[in-house]
């Protein structure tokens, strides 16, 4: 009774080893195709500056990378982008009464295989929500900056203005300094690639 027990032990050994060689490429392959389903994909925006007005503003860096990633069989939110070191700089040291703003407007991120509209794109003036005064003697009153995520809206192939930072009509002798934050929503399954877009902004100058 061991002996058959033992035989028909081997006999099964056998049967297995036989399925396995027969089915074991399948499972292989299907290692390699869950590998492929996740491409790598990057995204980047080039910075455009209008000034339109009597003082001076600056952007700390004229790319902005939000970096890469593996695509996903579910929606990400890529978090944590910021403008670059030295975020939005206004100098308003003039000393005459003047009031001005800072905007955004961006255009879709596209690559050769896909696009992902600018209305998964979010934005905020600030990430700890206060604007710095990096120079001379003047506070921040009556400086509003919009330190809650908004999205990017409009029907055309660039947004509409987002206003980041709103100052009203006094006058001041400082420096002021925000960091831009963005937030980029990525769809399912989108397609690898290298995505870019454009971000303009506008400093305007009543």
């Amino acid at each position: 009774m061991m002996r058959c027990g033992t035989n028909d032990f081997s006999i099964n050994q056998m049967e297995f080893a036989k399925h396995f060689r027969k089915y074991s490429h399948i499972f292989l392959l299907s290692i390699v195709l869950s590998i492929a389903l996740f491409p790598i994909i990057s995204f980047a925006s080039q910075v455009i500056v209008i000034i339109q007005g009597t003082r001076d503003a600056t952007i700390g860096t004229d790319y902005v990378d939000f970096g890469t990633w593996s695509t996903s069989s579910s929606d990400q939110t890529m978090t944590d982008v910021h403008l670059g070191a030295d975020g939005i700089i206004v100098d308003d040291l003039d000393s005459s009464a003047v009031s001005w703003s800072v905007s955004i407007s961006a255009e879709n991120f596209t690559s050769a295989s896909g696009l992902i509209p600018y209305t998964n794109l979010k934005v905020k003036a600030d990430d700890d929500g206060v604007i710095d005064v990096i120079g001379g003697t003047s506070n921040a009153d009556g400086i509003t900056t919009f330190n809650t995520f908004q999205a990017f809206s409009g029907g055309g192939s660039v947004s509409n203005p987002i206003a980041l930072i709103v100052a009203d009509n006094r006058t001041r002798s400082a420096v002021y300094q925000t960091f831009p934050e963005f937030q980029l929503g990525v769809p399912a399954f989108t397609d690898e690639g290298v995505y870019n877009s454009m971000f303009t902004f506008t400093f305007l100058v009543d």
